[in-house]
């Protein structure tokens, strides 16, 4: 089987760079869904399924087309002015990048048998190449506009009206949709109208290198305190991540507990200092004891930031995939996280960690302290790996993709 994977502005590449670059794990450019994309084309290409990935060309200097698993070509289409795009300002060149894919699938001498996208401008060109080569075609949303509209109270933004009309358009129109959790099948099916019988739940799962590890060794290669609980956060300098949150509770716990270390993946104090809406966190996290701003890291360098930690915070105020939440498990960390979207069926509350309401500083430096405490027993290691194994992993996720695949290239729906 061939199939045609399309990750419009997230390159699968951009995880892989040993010295951190503006698209490294945590920038802007680059989080869940390049992640998702890249594991899950490898773990298919692993079973005997080639992929190809189509994505925007970002920079002058990159390859055209990237090998970068056996099995899997990432190919990097022109699409606008050259050099680095803002994502939400895709939509500009979506009709360029959506001609210069199908111009590129019609010059080939083979075809796919199915097309999955990834995003909603994903989705938009899938549905012409889906016409083009009358093949099926998943879609998997990976975040959602009005929940992000809301999160940033961008009420009157008419971006976010043409985004759910066409996330909508998207969901009544794909042979299946694919949801990482029953929230989001729920979304789609009661917000979009979607078929409930084309909506398929298959949770995500983290690298196969993501497993338990020595603590001390991990702080010792990341030149961290080995003796106080370490609190980590992994995600983009971004509001809707909870970062405002996290620093009000971050003053309560520093306090609470004088030996504690923060470790923060992806912020750092120039991305702090370049958006208006996250400056007054520098006033909150830049005091004695300062935090570690890490910065955007290589995906693989997380392993030892998740094995160093005592707790994996996810503030956000949504979180569609909760891919922090699965890697921390995979590496035996528990996890405090919100309340909200795919994280409330990730984090099983008050076994591999704790939940709590959004935007509550006092709930999250609570649920910290309970769990430095030792509130979730003596072996939170164990139940988080065994939950990640039995719900999480690729070993599980793998086959079903295999399965909806091969039924819907067989029953030939488009």
């Amino acid at each position: 089987m061939r199939v045609l994977m399309i990750s419009d502005h997230a390159d699968p590449t951009s995880l892989t760079a040993r010295t951190p670059t503006p698209l490294t794990t945590g920038s802007h450019a680059a989080g869940g869904q390049n992640v998702y994309v890249r594991i899950l084309a490898t773990e298919l290409a692993r079973a005997g399924v080639r992929v190809d990935i189509f994505t925007r060309r970002s920079s002058a200097d990159a390859a055209r087309t990237d090998t970068i698993a056996p099995g899997v070509t990432v190919v990097r289409l022109d699409a606008g002015p050259p050099g680095r795009l803002p994502r939400d300002s895709f939509l500009d060149v979506l009709p360029e990048f959506t001609d210069a894919l199908c111009e590129h699938v019609n010059g080939q001498a083979f075809t796919y048998d199915l097309i999955q996208s990834n995003y909603w401008f994903s989705g938009i060109a899938g549905l012409r190449l889906r016409d083009l080569l009358g093949v099926p075609q998943v879609h998997m949303n990976c975040s959602f506009g009005h929940l992000r509209r809301a999160s940033y109270g961008e009420w009157r933004n008419e971006f976010y009206a043409i985004r759910e009309d066409a996330e909508r358009r998207i969901a009544r129109s794909v042979a299946a949709t694919v949801v990482s959790s029953a929230w989001e099948g729920r979304l789609v099916r009661e917000r979009f109208g979607a078929d409930p019988d084309s909506i398929h739940e298959i949770p995500i799962g983290a690298d196969r290198g993501f497993r338990p590890a020595d603590r001390l060794g991990a702080r010792r290669r990341l030149g961290i305190d080995e003796r106080g609980p370490v609190v980590l956060f992994v995600g983009r300098p971004e509001l809707r991540k909870g970062l405002m949150t996290l620093g009000v509770a971050w003053q309560t716990l520093r306090d609470r507990h004088p030996g504690m270390t923060l470790v923060m993946v992806g912020p750092d104090e120039a991305s702090l200092a370049e958006d208006p809406k996250l400056r007054p966190l520098s006033d909150l996290l830049l005091e004695d004891p300062a935090p570690i701003l890490a910065g955007p890291v290589p995906h693989t360098d997380l392993i030892d930031y998740y094995n160093a930690a005592d707790v994996t915070v996810v503030p956000s105020h949504y979180e569609p995939y909760g891919i922090v939440a699965v890697e921390a498990m995979a590496c035996g960390v528990p996890v405090v996280a919100s309340r909200v979207g795919g994280l409330q069926d990730i984090v099983a509350d008050g076994v591999t960690g704790l939940s709590v309401d959004p935007g509550n500083s006092t709930d999250l430096a609570n649920a910290v302290s309970e769990i430095v405490a030792g509130k979730l027993g003596p072996v939170p290691l164990k139940a988080a790996v065994t939950r990640y194994r039995s719900h999480f992993s690729w070993a599980r996720a793998t086959p079903r993709y295999l399965q909806l695949y091969s039924d819907l290239v067989k029953s030939g729906v488009e």
